[in-house]
């Protein structure tokens, strides 16, 4: 479980960038709701639906991001770069299909 990054306000940051990636999570779970009772018997209600939809999909996004650029700039990013376990894994090598031999 992470802890609150180590620079000022770093508690607060936390407790912000969770809220917003909470308020994400619920947001997201009303919106599968709301895809699931879409009307599909009718194309122009299922259309309007879509667009509904799409328009709350980037909205909730915009929250995302904006909570993960948080952890992403300034000293916050500084502080993260410098902990082993936030910083980015290396891609794995390549393994090549293997036929099988006959």
């Amino acid at each position: 479980k992470a802890g609150a990054p180590p620079v000022d306000n770093g508690e607060d940051i936390k407790k912000d960038v969770v809220k917003e990636l909470n308020a994400s999570s619920a947001s997201y779970a009303k919106l599968k709701k709301t895809v699931d009772g879409l009307d599909t018997s009718n194309q122009a209600k299922f259309a309007d639906g879509l667009k509904d939809v799409a328009a709350q999909l980037a909205k909730i996004s915009r929250g995302s991001n904006a909570a993960l650029n948080k952890l992403q700039s300034g000293d916050v990013a500084k502080a993260m770069k410098n902990q082993k376990n936030c910083q980015k894994a290396s891609p794995s090598p390549s393994v090549p299909n293997a036929s099988p031999s006959a």
